[in-house]
């Protein structure tokens, strides 16, 4: 008998990135990325670009490139839009994903280049921004992906791509605001079988980035009650996620009321979504009413809990919408 063996290919990426979020953008193999505002010589201490720029008009700057390993580098250069990852917080489109976002606003340079060892170089690019792009902000990135990935060999061959994204924040002047919506919650059992999660189907519709805190309670059979508190990461406009909240206790089958506040530290007024679901045997039609004008308090204490996020054990007592406003009561004595 003659066995046939197939070569698989496996492409990692290993990826750095440089966001509004925080952090610097650097990758295996020495290749680091930082703002140069046109100068190599200036020290930099930003970590990426923060440009206001009004519609129908443009602004240009450059990315320090630094190369700290041996051999000389040799990277492609791509504009590529910022997206909100599943669990929130700023990423980046593939190379190979065209740019219909604010990456399509930007014009580098140069598509490659080479760097070499031990030494730095400078990237220049220009944001033009379209006559009548709303205001906002507006999330871009510039990324530097190494031009020759390795490869192993054998039967299984992993292939290595470093990339490097620094990140371009787009402001157009004018009033925006970050706008939370909730759309729906489930119960869902987690992958492989390891627990059951609340998955919170949320966005922003607004025009500016928020990093929203969310207050999730779960009612169901014999007395069973569970309040959970999460602090999620940027939420980028025009954005809607799956965000998984993973329950500490397996379900009973039965019944359950998911009560679900969100808000952030600009928004007047938390967002607040009652659902039921049924979870195990048997089918009951999901019943889901939102209240996305419900007036929670997202004032801050002095400890930078939010007042209506310490509320929300008095909205899940007395019960979704109807807690929902106690709680902003409440917050506003305090």
């Amino acid at each position: 008998m003659i066995r046939a063996l197939t070569a698989i290919t496996i492409v990692v990426v290993i990826a750095a990135v440089a966001t509004p979020a925080g952090g610097s953008a650097a990758t295996g193999g020495g290749i680091g990325l930082a703002p140069a505002h046109g100068d190599p010589s200036r020290p930099v201490t930003e970590a990426y670009f923060v440009l206001d720029i009004p519609p129908g008009q443009s602004r240009s700057d450059a990315v320090l490139v630094s190369n700290t390993a041996s051999v000389p580098a040799d990277v492609l250069v791509d504009a590529v839009d910022g997206v909100t990852g599943v669990t929130s917080g700023a990423v980046y489109a593939n190379r190979a994903d065209p740019a219909r976002g604010a990456g399509a606003w930007i014009t580098a340079a140069v598509s490659s280049i080479t760097v070499a060892p031990v030494s730095r170089s400078t990237v220049a690019f220009t944001v033009r921004v379209p006559a009548g792009t709303p205001p906002g902000d507006h999330l871009a990135g510039l990324a530097f992906e190494n031009a020759h990935p390795s490869t192993s060999r054998g039967s299984l061959a992993v292939t290595t791509v470093t990339r490097s994204v620094i990140g371009i924040l787009v402001r157009v002047p004018g009033p925006s605001s970050f706008h939370l919506h909730i759309d729906r919650a489930q119960i869902q059992q987690q992958p492989g079988g390891g627990g059951q999660s609340v998955v919170v189907t949320l966005g922003n519709d607004g025009g500016a980035l928020g990093k929203p805190d969310l207050a999730v309670t779960v009612v169901g059979p014999s007395g069973y009650r569970r309040f959970l508190y999460r602090q999620l990461d940027t939420i980028l406009p025009g954005d809607t996620i799956p965000y998984p909240v993973a329950l500490p206790d397996n379900l009973a089958p039965g019944d359950y009321r998911l009560d679900v506040s969100g808000a952030a530290e600009s928004m007047q007024s938390a967002v607040v979504l009652t659902s039921t679901e049924h979870f195990g045997s048997g089918v009951l039609g999901v019943q889901a009413t939102r209240s996305p004008t419900s007036a929670v308090s997202p004032a801050a204490h002095g400890d930078g809990v939010p007042a209506w996020l310490i509320l929300s054990l008095v909205a899940a007592a007395v019960g979704g919408a109807a807690g929902a406003a106690l709680a902003w009561r409440l917050a506003r004595r305090g």
